[in-house]
């Protein structure tokens, strides 16, 4: 499935980038986008119509299995990340190595491309801290168009656990 999305993130990137630069005359460059960007509108220009087709029909096998699930479950429960919050630094959007980077995000976010591929509600609480205090979120998701169970499940978790005063040891909240 991570082939797919990064088929469609490029083919999306590019196709926002040509349409900008067809209403501004002015043709994109290294210069003026994050390298990231750069890096994914140079994949996506390589791409042709036959590789997005197919990336589609990929998701939407997947996001169609995935959503048969909720056919007989209310949720779908799983860890927001793989591990507490990285470093500054650790998903640098600058860094040259992109492999790198979608690497480390695709193994810190393995439960939520799901839903951003299947287009299927889902919400993060912050339901436990780390030793360290940093928030750990876990990740509820549901079928199609049923976005009030998720708020109706976050209200009663908010109740019972409540987060609204929970801060790391060092946090601008706590200054």
């Amino acid at each position: 499935m991570g082939e797919a999305i990064g088929c469609i993130a490029a083919c999306a990137v590019t196709e926002a980038v040509t349409q900008r630069e067809m209403e501004t005359g002015i043709r994109a460059s290294a210069e003026t986008l994050e390298y990231v960007n750069w890096i994914a509108l140079e994949r996506g220009r390589k791409l042709d119509a036959l590789d997005l087709m197919r990336a589609l029909k990929k998701m939407n096998g997947v996001s169609r299995s995935f959503a048969a699930f909720f056919e007989t479950h209310d949720i779908w429960l799983a860890p927001t990340m793989t591990d507490v919050a990285p470093l500054l630094g650790y998903l640098d959007s600058t860094a040259p190595d992109i492999d790198l980077l979608v690497q480390r995000f695709s193994e810190l976010y393995c439960f939520n491309s799901i839903y951003n591929g299947a287009g299927l509600p889902a919400i993060t609480l912050p339901l436990h801290s780390s030793s360290g205090g940093l928030p750990i979120g876990m990740m509820f998701g549901t079928g199609f168009g049923n976005e009030g169970l998720l708020f109706r499940l976050a209200g009663q978790l908010e109740r019972a656990m409540p987060w609204r005063d929970r801060y790391p040891a060092q946090s601008l909240w706590m200054q």
